[in-house]
């Protein structure tokens, strides 16, 4: 990449970053192939793509229903509509996506349906904190709790392990027992939403199978763009009843495209030899790298670097010194105050990480 076109600009985000060559070689060939079925319905692309995603989750297609989208907004409150109704609550963290940066599209969605906070440490959620909501309200005179979202990995980077999750599933399912009895309704369910914008990075730092982290998961929106694919998320259902009548919501909220291999073919790209799990293995590594050599400089990490997200403490003058240099980057408000957020990607080179410690080096001296 031309140190001239945006080099300064590529850890703002993992968006800021182009398409991996193999993903744009799947697109390239979906637009060669000449004329196929539109709106999903080709084989050569989105059907396969679509099996290719079960099969990694270690389902088949009697179990796992997928449909792409065009950003991981609309998945996560697809996903949220699908299950909830305009009187249900989701229960998720105060700084996730769904709170912060959807701008009301999951209550828009779903008609109204309330997100109601669960905090914890480091952007993960407490599912202890759960049982609190067990006395929130009367009835049916406050919302019905429907839904458990997290987001793996984290807004802040940091990752549910394995054992984070059972517990997690463990108190949620003890969560739905409780809410049965108190609803008197031994159908009712309370649904389990994944949002894996950065799935990848958390199964790469995790070192496990994908089936492990989504467990139990219903639905999951599973991410592309921040992993090297152009904008395409695919939305993975678990739970064949909320994939019912999904593609008249799909359609509904214009996510049902006619040309549908363009966003379902540079999956098959990703897929093809584990090229997204070692995108987010080469984020990942790159972000330790730089995290370690901040702190050999003497900055302090607000978080530890479990994925491809860095948070230091820089002063403001250190912060704006930096960004007069050229650098782009973003506060970010903790739970114990402002970090600057710094996002490695699926190209970082360690050219562009040896260039911004050299400028950070600089504001040392200084």
């Amino acid at each position: 990449m031309p140190k001239d076109i945006g080099w300064k600009r590529q850890f703002a985000s993992d968006t800021v970053a182009a398409v991996c060559p193999q993903a744009l070689r799947s697109l390239q060939s979906a637009n060669e192939i000449g004329f196929v079925p539109s709106y999903g319905e080709d084989d050569e692309f989105t059907v396969r793509a679509r099996k290719q995603i079960c099969q990694l989750f270690g389902k088949d297609e009697s179990g796992c229903s997928v449909s792409f989208v065009s950003s991981g907004t609309v998945a996560n409150a697809l996903a949220m509509a699908s299950a909830c109704q305009s009187f249900d609550g989701v229960l998720c963290h105060p700084i996730s996506h769904l709170e912060h940066d959807e701008a009301n599209a999951p209550e828009y969605l779903t008609g109204g349906a309330k997100l109601l906070h669960v905090d914890g440490r480091d952007g993960k959620i407490d599912p202890n904190r759960f049982f609190d909501f067990l006395s929130r309200g009367h009835g049916y005179h406050s919302a019905r709790l429907r839904m458990i979202s997290i987001t793996q990995a984290t807004e802040v980077g940091t990752i549910y392990t394995l054992a984070d999750l059972r517990e997690l599933r463990r108190i949620k399912n003890e969560m739905e027992s409780r809410l049965k009895e108190l609803f008197n309704d031994e159908e009712y369910r309370l649904y389990y939403h994944m949002d894996g914008a950065r799935l990848a990075n958390a199964v790469a730092a995790l070192q496990c199978d994908p089936s492990e982290i989504v467990a139990e998961v219903d639905v999951l929106s599973f991410g592309g763009s921040k992993n090297g694919a152009p904008p395409t998320e695919a939305i993975v259902f678990f739970n064949p009843a909320l994939a019912r009548d999904f593609t008249w919501r799909v359609k509904q909220t214009g996510q049902l495209v006619s040309k549908m291999r363009y966003l379902s073919a540079p999956w098959l790209g990703m897929l093809k030899d584990d090229v997204w799990l070692d995108n987010a293995r080469h984020a990942n590594s790159q972000a330790r790298r730089l995290g370690l050599e901040l702190q050999n400089l003497g900055f302090q990490l607000a978080l530890d670097v479990e994925s491809n997200m860095i948070f230091v403490r820089f002063g403001q003058a250190e912060a704006d010194a930096l960004q007069l240099l050229g650098w782009d980057f973003y506060p970010f408000q903790l739970h114990d105050g402002t970090a600057y957020r710094f996002v490695c990607n699926w190209s970082t080179t360690d050219q562009a990480v040896d260039d911004l410690l050299a400028d950070v080096k600089t504001i040392v001296r200084k």
